[in-house]
Parts: structure tokens; C-alpha cells; sequence
């Protein structure tokens, strides 16, 4: 059990197989028992962990989603393209998720072939979440929420695309009902289970370790001003004006250095700088990482504060777009009451936000309108309609 003790009847502390899959699922339960620990080692079953697994598997199943929403909505047809056709046109992301994929896919195999079962289960959980959910979706997030299909999008979805099926293929071994339903759903013209699908090949040409090592910094960089951010209680959303970054190994740096615009974007910041020193002022948080050390500028000025706000409003307009059940290509009005010093930041950013939200700005009331509703913005009420 959790604490250690043998399970036994007269302890009462024995879980039985079928009340933990009744309660979670056959596929948490197999996924906790692979990568809990060594086939050969005692297995400490704690049902308290099974939470953790299954938000692993909404992972999985919102990745997805997400990559066949926009496939569907820009009709794109995976039988048309190939990895090798769009490799010419990839941004460094791309080439990094291909890398990070095929050297996931060559230990995951390793470890199969080797009975380490624990080891394998747990390399395909980091690629589910951390590789493709919070790092590849989070950085191509803005490539395909351009209006109107182009060759850019078309780079993203090969690869996301690609990597997904592996994903869902590789996966079938620690969570089959799952994957094959994903298989169905998502795979185009694809074979009649996923447990016929043969394993991906390995494309050892495709896997770079030094641009794999760099994006490692380069995340472990957002790790860290994510921290300094919830320390202060600065949300993500907010912009800040600028950060420094020590490299630690300078085999990396110029790698790095290449790599600054998308340290910006997922961090909001607009200056990101490399140097061999951090110079950390009052204004500046400093924080300590294993590859890179971060400097961060706590300062919010007047133009980051009309920017942060209007990302504030962006993100409840969202919400009430998805209560009103508006497909993503749906345009909309947007009544807004507020202050005048909420409609001076509508003003000043207005073309930012009626991108975002596909819609017009407007101040006056609207006669009929879908959905009506308050917010409070730091310190702010405002009613949208």
C-alpha cells in the first residue's frame, strides 16, 4: 500500500483491481502500474495519484482536439503532405519538436526492448505534456490563429500532426482504449485499430540535441520568470518591459541566442537580453536555474499597463464567445460600459483587441444582444455585451 505494508485481507488494506478502474478507468490504472516503478521492483499503489494520471490523458485528449479543430477549420488533408515536403519551410520550433519526438520515440523503444516498462511509460508522458501540450502547442499557438490558410500553417500542422499519431500509436501500449478511439477519431485513412499500426520509424537525421539542450534553456528560462511572476502576483498575461539571461554552457549560447524572440513571446516580455553577468538593480528579480540564471524587470509602466489591461478584456471576451457557443470564424459586435479610463485603454489598444476577438468595439447599448455579462478587472467594473 502507500505506506509501505504488504496488502493483505486481515490488514484491510488490499485495493482491489476493479474498484480502482471503476472509479478512474482501465487506462489510468494500467498507466499508473507501468510507470510507478520497475517491473522488478515492490509497488507502493497509492489511489491518491490517480488524479495526476488521469490529467495526463486530458492532455492528450485536448492536444489533440485542439490540432483537429484548426486542421478542420483550414480543411487540411494529412494524406497531401510530408514531413520531408515542409522541412525546407520549418521555424526552429518545428525543427525542435521533430528532434525532441524522434529522440522520445529511440529511447521509448529502448527501454520496451529492455523491459523497462516504468522507463518508457514515463518518456511518453513528458512527450504528451511537457514536449508537445506545454512547450510546441504553446509556441505555435499564434502561427495558426492567423486567419486564412498559408504555407506557415501548413509546416505546423504536418509536424503536429505527425507527432500526434506517433503519440497516439507509441501510447496504445500503456493506454489502449484511449488511443484507439483517438486513432479513430483524428488518424485520416488511417488502418481499422491503432493496435494494427505499425510503430514509427526513427528519423535519426532529424534529431539535434544541441537545439534540443537550447530549448531546454530556453524553457527552463519561462519556468523561472513564471515563479518570479507568481511571487510578485504579476499574471502571465501581463506584459512586462525586459529581462536578462545568463547561459550557463556556452556551447549552447549562440543557439540561444537565435532563440530569443520565442523566450520573449512565452515569457511577455519585450526585451529579452543575453549576458556573461547579470546586472540586477531594484528594479529586477533574479532567479537561479540549472542551464540559465534570469533577471527580471518588475517595473509596470503606462504603456504595459494599457496592454495588460486590454489582455484582461480580451480574456473574458473569449470566455463569453465560448458561452455563446460562436465558431472560431464568427465575427461579433462588442458593447462595452465602462470608465474613461478603461475606454481610454480600448482606444489605445483597439486594434489589438478586435483582432484577438474577431469583433468591433463599441461603447454605446446594443438592442438585442446574445450574452450579457459583469466583470471586475483590477478594481474595475465593466459590462460587456
Amino acid at each position: 500500500d502507500k505506506y509501505g505494508q504488504k496488502m493483505s485481507k486481515s490488514k484491510g488494506n488490499v485495493i482491489w483491481a476493479r474498484d480502482l478502474m471503476s472509479k478512474y478507468g482501465a487506462d489510468v490504472t494500467r498507466l499508473y502500474l507501468a510507470s510507478k516503478a520497475a517491473p522488478w521492483e515492490t509497488l507502493p499503489v497509492n489511489p491518491d495519484e490517480f488524479s495526476g494520471i488521469r490529467n495526463i490523458l486530458t492532455v492528450l485528449w485536448n492536444s489533440v482536439r485542439f490540432a483537429d479543430m484548426y486542421m478542420r477549420l483550414d480543411n487540411y488533408d494529412p494524406g497531401s503532405h510530408s514531413i520531408d515536403e515542409v522541412l525546407p519551410k520549418a521555424k526552429s520550433e518545428d525543427k525542435w519538436m521533430l528532434s525532441r519526438y524522434f529522440s522520445r520515440l529511440s529511447r521509448i523503444m529502448q527501454y520496451l526492448d529492455e523491459f523497462r516498462i516504468h522507463e518508457a511509460a514515463r518518456e511518453w508522458v513528458s512527450l504528451v505534456v511537457d514536449d508537445v501540450s506545454h512547450g510546441y502547442i504553446r509556441l505555435i499557438r499564434r502561427r495558426v490563429w492567423v486567419e486564412g490558410s498559408d504555407d506557415d500553417k501548413l509546416v505546423v500542422y504536418t509536424v503536429l500532426y505527425n507527432v500526434l499519431k506517433g503519440i497516439i500509436v507509441i501510447g496504445s501500449v500503456f493506454v489502449p482504449f484511449i488511443t484507439e478511439y483517438l486513432y479513430k477519431a483524428f488518424v485520416r485513412g488511417g488502418l481499422e485499430s491503432v493496435h494494427l499500426a505499425p510503430m514509427p520509424e526513427i528519423r535519426r537525421d532529424l534529431i539535434n540535441t544541441k537545439l534540443e539542450k537550447a530549448y531546454d534553456a530556453i524553457f527552463e528560462a519561462f519556468s523561472l520568470t513564471a515563479a518570479i511572476r507568481n511571487n510578485l502576483g504579476i499574471k502571465l498575461r501581463w506584459p512586462l518591459s525586459d529581462m536578462q539571461v545568463k547561459v550557463k554552457d556556452p556551447e549552447i549560447t549562440e543557439t540561444i541566442r537565435e532563440l530569443l524572440d520565442q523566450l520573449s513571446f512565452l515569457s511577455n516580455v519585450k526585451q529579452v537580453k543575453l549576458t556573461g553577468e547579470l546586472q540586477c538593480s531594484n528594479d529586477y528579480v533574479k532567479a537561479e536555474g540549472v542551464l540559465v540564471d534570469v533577471c527580471l524587470n518588475k517595473v509596470i509602466n503606462e504603456d504595459l499597463y494599457h496592454e495588460a489591461m486590454a489582455r484582461e478584456i480580451i480574456r473574458r471576451i473569449q470566455v463569453m464567445r465560448s458561452k455563446a457557443n460562436l465558431d472560431l470564424e464568427e465575427r461579433i459586435k462588442v458593447y462595452i460600459t465602462a470608465d474613461d479610463e478603461v475606454k481610454k485603454t480600448i482606444e489605445r489598444m483597439r486594434n489589438m483587441i478586435e483582432s484577438e476577438v474577431r469583433g468591433t468595439i463599441l461603447f454605446n447599448e446594443p438592442s438585442k444582444p446574445i450574452l450579457t455579462m459583469d466583470w471586475d478587472i483590477e478594481d474595475k467594473r465593466i459590462k460587456v455585451s
